[in-house]
């Protein structure tokens, strides 16, 4: 958390992620990004930084997806109304639950 406020107050939200991934991300790594709207330009950002880095990138979205969903390598896309956030959020936390016990 500190990493993350630090960076935000420093350089701006957009970077939190993507400043990351430049200090310790490696080709062939996987990037896992979740965004229900697939548009949060600190995603963007950190998606943009892995594809050119040669670090694979998962996306987990709802609503269309967005910008994330079509950039990914790979992902799962959960198809809810726009501002749907509570069952987005709930599909999304239930995927969360299964890979940490896989």
């Amino acid at each position: 958390m500190p990493v993350l406020t630090a960076l935000g107050n420093d350089f701006g939200y957009e970077e939190i992620f993507v400043r990351q991934l430049r200090v310790m991300g490696k080709p062939n790594d996987v990037l896992v990004a979740i965004s229900a709207s697939g548009n949060s330009p600190n995603l963007i950002k950190a998606f943009d930084h892995a594809l050119a880095a040669g670090i694979k990138t998962v996306a987990i979205t709802a609503f269309d997806g967005g910008k994330m969903r079509a950039m990914a390598d790979s992902g799962i896309h959960v198809p809810t109304e726009p501002k749907e956030y509570g069952p987005a959020e709930d599909v999304h936390m239930v995927l969360d639950h299964l890979v940490v016990r896989i």
